[in-house]
C-alpha cells in the first residue's frame, strides 16, 4: 500500500506527463517539414545573398540563367522565411521566431542552383556551407560548422569557428579564417592568406607570381606542397618544432637564418612572390 508521499508522487506524475508530452510535441519531438521551391530569372553576373539562423547552405552552379532556391523548412511555424528579388539581386532569409514558448525546433536547409558566374554573400549560424563550381566574389560567414568549396574561382573570403575549412580545385585570391579547426587546400592556384589556431594547414598547389601569401596557426603543423616552383621569398618561423624545405626547391638561406631549426628565411629560385609561415608547437614543411 502506498504511503501519503507515494500517492502524492503518482498524482504529480499524472498531472505533469500530459503537459510535458504536449510541450515536447510542439517544440520539435513531433517534427513537420515543408519544402519551398522558387526560381528567379537573372542575367550577367547576379548576386545571391543568403542569411539563415539555423541550417545549412548548399550552392551549386548550373547552366541556366536563373537562381533556383529549394528550402527544406523543419517546423515551418517556428521559422520566418522569405525570398525576394530586386533586379539582379536575390535574397533568402530564414530566422527562428522569437518570443514564443514553443519556438524551438525551427530550421531551414537551403539548396540553391545559380549561374556559373554569380557573386555570393552567405551567412549562417551553426550550419555547414558548401559551394561547387561558382565563379565570382564569394563571401562566407558561419560558426561552429565547416565550410567546403569545390571548383570555385574568384575573390574568396571564408570565416568560421570551431570547425575546419576544405577547398579543392580553387583558384583566385583567398582569405581564410577559422579557429580550433584545420584548413585543407588542394589543387590550388592563386594567392592565399590563411589564419587558424589549434588546427593544421595543408596547402597543395601553385602560388601566383608576384603575390604575397601568409599561413598562420598555433599548436599544429603547416605543410606546403608546391606543384610548380616560381621564385619565392620564404620566411618561416616556429617554436617547439622544426622547419624542413625540400632539396628539390633550390632553396638558398639567408646567412642569418642558415641552419636555424626554428627560423628559416631565404629564396627559392630567384625570389619574387612572398611566402610567410608561422606556427607554435608545430613543424613547418615546404616541398
Amino acid at each position: 500500500m502506498l504511503n501519503e508521499k507515494g500517492k502524492f508522487g503518482l498524482l504529480a506524475a499524472a498531472w505533469w506527463l500530459p503537459i510535458m508530452a504536449c510541450f515536447l510535441s510542439l517544440t520539435g519531438c513531433s517534427v513537420t517539414s515543408e519544402v519551398k521551391e522558387e526560381s528567379f530569372i537573372v542575367s550577367g553576373s547576379p548576386q545571391l545573398v543568403v542569411g539563415i539562423e539555423l541550417g545549412s547552405i548548399d550552392i551549386q552552379a548550373s547552366g541556366v540563367s536563373a537562381i533556383q532556391v529549394s528550402t527544406n523548412i523543419r517546423n515551418p511555424g517556428n521559422v520566418n522565411y522569405h525570398v525576394t528579388q530586386k533586379d539582379n539581386l536575390v535574397e533568402v532569409q530564414a530566422d527562428v521566431k522569437r518570443g514564443s514558448l514553443f519556438s524551438a525546433g525551427g530550421r531551414a536547409d537551403i539548396t540553391v542552383k545559380v549561374p556559373e558566374r554569380t557573386n555570393l554573400d552567405l551567412t549562417a549560424k551553426n550550419g555547414k556551407i558548401s559551394i561547387k563550381q561558382v565563379v565570382g566574389r564569394i563571401t562566407v560567414h558561419t560558426s561552429n560548422a565547416p565550410i567546403e568549396l569545390n571548383g570555385a574561382q574568384g575573390i574568396v573570403g571564408l570565416e568560421t569557428s570551431n570547425a575546419g575549412i576544405k577547398l579543392t580545385e580553387v583558384a583566385g585570391v583567398l582569405d581564410v579564417r577559422t579557429s580550433n579547426g584545420a584548413v585543407n587546400i588542394q589543387h590550388f592556384l592563386g594567392q592565399a592568406k590563411v589564419q587558424t589556431s589549434n588546427g593544421g594547414i595543408d596547402l597543395t598547389g601553385t602560388i601566383l607570381r608576384e603575390s604575397t601569401n601568409e599561413l598562420q596557426t598555433s599548436n599544429a603543423n603547416v605543410n606546403v606542397t608546391l606543384v610548380e616552383t616560381p621564385g619565392l621569398v620564404v620566411d618561416a618561423r616556429t617554436s617547439n618544432g622544426r622547419i624542413t624545405i625540400g632539396d628539390n626547391l633550390s632553396f638558398t638561406a639567408d646567412g642569418a637564418s642558415a641552419g636555424g631549426p626554428q627560423h628559416t628565411a631565404g629564396k627559392i629560385g630567384e625570389g619574387g612572390s612572398v611566402l610567410k609561415i608561422g606556427t607554435s608547437n608545430g613543424s613547418i614543411s615546404i616541398k
